[in-house]
C-alpha cells in the first residue's frame, strides 16, 4: 500500500507532464507512491504523453469541469494516509514534498507551500497579494499564499473539502474550519516553460471575492458534535425459544488466579444454587486468555442452561 498519494490536475500541458513524472519518480521513492493524474478534458496531446508506470492512476474526464473539480476528484480517490497536492505546469517543484512531509509529522494535518519568490509578473504578484491578504483576514485561514497549489495534508482532512467551483482556493480556511492543525513553509517557484496559464483577473479575483462571501458564511454555519460512547449493557436472563436461558458469567478473583489457561469448550460446574450444581456446558466468548488481566468481562463465559 502506498504511503503518499501524489495528486496533480492536468488541463492541456503536453509539454510539461512528461519531464513533470521524471522529476516526481527523482524526488520520491516510486515504491511508496500512488501518482494520481487528473486530466480535465484536455483539448492536447496531454494524455497521450503520460509516461506509463505502474504507479500512475489516470483519471479523465469527460467534460472540462476546472481545476477544482479534477483536485477534488484525486483527493477522494487517494489510498495513501497522507495527500500531496501538485500543480501540473511544472512551477512546483516536487524536490519540496520530502521536506513538507517532515513537517506534517510534527503534528501538523495540512502543510501549505508559499512561494518566497515567485517567478510571475508583477501584476500577477500584486493582485495575488491583495487577494491573499483580503482572503486571508476575511476567512481567518492565516494562510499567505493560498494560489500556492502545493500541500501536503493527512487523509481525514477530505472530510472538510465541499466542491465548488473555486474550492481550491479555500482548502485551508476549510481544513482549518474543521478543527485540524495548519503550518505553512516556504516552497521553491519556477516560471512557467510550456503551456499558458488558466487563470485571469476576472475568473481570479472577482470569482474569487463572490466565493469568499460564500465560505465564510459557510464556516459561520458550521455544526460540529460528538457521540458518546455506547453504555454498558446490563446482565439479564435471556430466554430462548427452546426452554433454555442464556446466562453471562464472569469468572470471581479466586477462579481466575486458580485458572493456569483458559477453560477449553467443556463441562464447567456451575452452582445455580445453595443447595444444587448442575453440569452445563459452556464457551468462551473470547480466544485469548490473560489470567492475570484484571479485565473480567474479556473472559466472559456464555453458558446454556436447560429446563
Amino acid at each position: 500500500m502506498p504511503t503518499l498519494s501524489l495528486v496533480i490536475p492536468l488541463y492541456n500541458e503536453e509539454g510539461n507532464v512528461a519531464d513533470l513524472v521524471r522529476e516526481i519518480t527523482a524526488a520520491l521513492p516510486a515504491e511508496d507512491l500512488e501518482l494520481i493524474l487528473v486530466d480535465d478534458c484536455s483539448t492536447d496531446a496531454t494524455v497521450a504523453n503520460i509516461p506509463h508506470h505502474s504507479f500512475i492512476r489516470l483519471l479523465e474526464f469527460s467534460r472540462n469541469r476546472g481545476q477544482s473539480a479534477a483536485m477534488h476528484a484525486g483527493i477522494m480517490a487517494a489510498t495513501a494516509p497522507v495527500i500531496a497536492l501538485l500543480d501540473g505546469d511544472l512551477q512546483n517543484d516536487p524536490r519540496d514534498i520530502p521536506a513538507m512531509l517532515a513537517k506534517l509529522a510534527e503534528g501538523y494535518d495540512l502543510v501549505c507551500g508559499y512561494r518566497a519568490k515567485r517567478k510571475d509578473t508583477t501584476f500577477k504578484r500584486l493582485q495575488s497579494r491583495i487577494a491573499n491578504f483580503v482572503r486571508s483576514r476575511f476567512t481567518g485561514d492565516g494562510v499567505r499564499d493560498t494560489g500556492c497549489t502545493l500541500k501536503v495534508l493527512r487523509t481525514p482532512c477530505r472530510d472538510c473539502l465541499i466542491l465548488f467551483r473555486g474550492m481550491h482556493r479555500f482548502i485551508p480556511a476549510l481544513i482549518k474550519g474543521g478543527g485540524h492543525r495548519l503550518a505553512e513553509m516556504p516552497v521553491n517557484h519556477r516560471p512557467r516553460i510550456s503551456g499558458v496559464s488558466k487563470y485571469g483577473f476576472g475568473n481570479r479575483a472577482l470569482r474569487a471575492t463572490t466565493d469568499m462571501f460564500g465560505v465564510k458564511w459557510l464556516l459561520s454555519r458550521q455544526c460540529r458534535y460528538q457521540v458518546k460512547p455506547p453504555r454498558p449493557v446490563p446482565l439479564r436472563h435471556i430466554p430462548s425459544p427452546s426452554g433454555a436461558v442464556l446466562v453471562l458469567v464472569w469468572p470471581s478473583q479466586s477462579m481466575k488466579s486458580s485458572m493456569s489457561k483458559a477453560p477449553s469448550p467443556s463441562e464447567f460446574r456451575c452452582c445455580l444454587s445453595a443447595t444444587s450444581c448442575m453440569r452445563v456446558s459452556c464457551a468462551l466468548a473470547t480466544s485469548d486468555w490473560r489470567p492475570t488481566d484484571n479485565r473480567f468481562s474479556q473472559y466472559c463465559c456464555a453458558i446454556a442452561v436447560g429446563v
